[in-house]
């Protein structure tokens, strides 16, 4: 197998972990905004609390 055969298969699997990369990053990022409102309202409950 030549170095040339080998391409389109690099070029393959450079684009299926960019895929994934993307899909990674999105669900982080969702996971980040979900949990903001969700910290905000630990503190705000908490200091209603007196615990802080």
């Amino acid at each position: 197998m030549s170095g040339r055969d080998l391409c389109p298969h690099l070029r393959r699997i450079s684009a299926l972990c960019v895929y994934a990369l993307e899909g990674t990053a999105r669900s982080l990022a969702y996971l980040l905004d979900m949990s903001a409102p969700a910290a905000l309202l630990r503190l705000e409950l908490y200091s209603h609390l007196g615990v802080l």
